[in-house]
């Protein structure tokens, strides 16, 4: 497995096949929900990005950041949340917070990827 960001909190990353939430894609921070993507004539693997779920205190569901993501774009999509997020936090001392309410507003949808919201 290949670090491509240096984090300095945990951020929890739930990955499921199962759209009935199995792996709890919906209450984790980046949750991905695997599906088929349409690529050309070919279905292929993929997923559906969520972002800003939590529990207990923080509970909330996540919304889908990004739909019908190839898996092969999925390592390079996930890198983009975390930098914005990292980025565009309020301030160091929020690297000791559940990264959930920063990463519900640090992002959406643009031809660049996840631009800062909040």
């Amino acid at each position: 497995c290949e670090t491509r960001v240096a984090l300095d909190a945990p951020v929890n990353i739930h990955l499921t096949g199962c759209h009935h939430s199995c792996a709890q894609h919906f209450i984790s921070e980046i949750g991905l929900l695997a599906c088929k993507v349409q690529d050309g004539d070919d279905a292929v693997e993929g997923y559906h990005v969520l972002i800003g779920g939590g529990f207990g205190p923080d509970a909330a569901l996540g919304r889908e950041l990004y739909r019908d993501v190839k898996a092969s774009d999925a390592p390079s999509t996930i890198e983009r949340i975390l930098k914005a997020y990292l980025a565009h936090r309020a301030s160091p001392a929020t690297r000791n917070s559940r990264p959930q309410i920063a990463l519900a507003r640090c992002c959406v949808r643009s031809k660049r990827g996840p631009r800062w919201i909040g």
